[in-house]
């Protein structure tokens, strides 16, 4: 695979994760305002996953493509264990909300319907359960997607010379560690941009003519 062929399938990828982690955040808020239940939003999540993961399989072959260009394995193989976690933290993050998130949201809603002034500790206990194993999930693949990121970034600031990767690979890896709360959000897209960014001003290493 040639660097051009690469870099236009890296910039391709790293434009669709933008537009399509700017879609989602403003069709989740829309459908807050609009008050959609629990059950909806994740199978709406589950949707708009799949286009997500064909755009981070381009950028994994993007990264396969850099790596044999720079002749290192360093780059394709933190990009493939970055896509691992990313499909095993998906999977489990599905299995945690449908299990335990959902039901017990229900139950609570339940609750707090049918007596607000009383709600059984077990059911808040049980509420706050679920939702510690849903972040916990959340944490720990956010912030081993973020160190892979960084990781691999990092090496194609080193090989192609290119800084504002280094940029990049800081603001995904402190992003994705803060990922829980809105700042961490907005370095992590910030990060992409620059990436974005970054895909596009790369050049091919000059021919050695010696």
């Amino acid at each position: 695979m040639s660097f051009e062929s690469s870099r236009v399938k890296a910039c391709t990828a790293t434009l669709l994760i933008v537009l399509l982690l700017l879609v989602c955040a403003l069709l989740r808020a829309l459908f807050f305002m609009v008050q959609i239940s629990t059950r909806n939003l994740i199978y709406f999540s589950i949707i708009l996953s799949v286009p997500s993961y064909l755009a981070h399989v381009l950028f994994l072959i993007a990264m396969n493509g850099f790596s044999r260009y720079y002749d290192n394995a360093t780059i394709f193989r933190n990009s493939l264990y970055d896509f691992i976690v990313s499909a095993i933290g998906a999977v489990t993050s599905i299995i945690a909300n449908c299990v335990f998130f959902v039901p017990t949201l229900n139950q609570l809603t339940v609750s707090i319907g049918a007596q607000a002034s009383a709600l059984p500790t077990s059911v808040l206990s049980d509420f706050l359960h679920a939702l510690f194993i849903l972040w916990l999930v959340l944490f720990v693949t956010a912030t081993l997607n973020g160190f892979f990121y960084s990781q691999t970034l990092n090496a194609l600031a080193k090989d192609s010379g290119e800084g504002t990767f280094r940029t990049a690979a800081l603001l995904m890896l402190i992003g994705h560690v803060l990922t829980i709360i809105i700042v961490g959000g907005l370095l992590f897209y910030v990060g992409w941009i620059i990436a974005a960014s970054s895909f596009y001003s790369m050049r091919a290493k000059p021919l050695n003519t010696a």
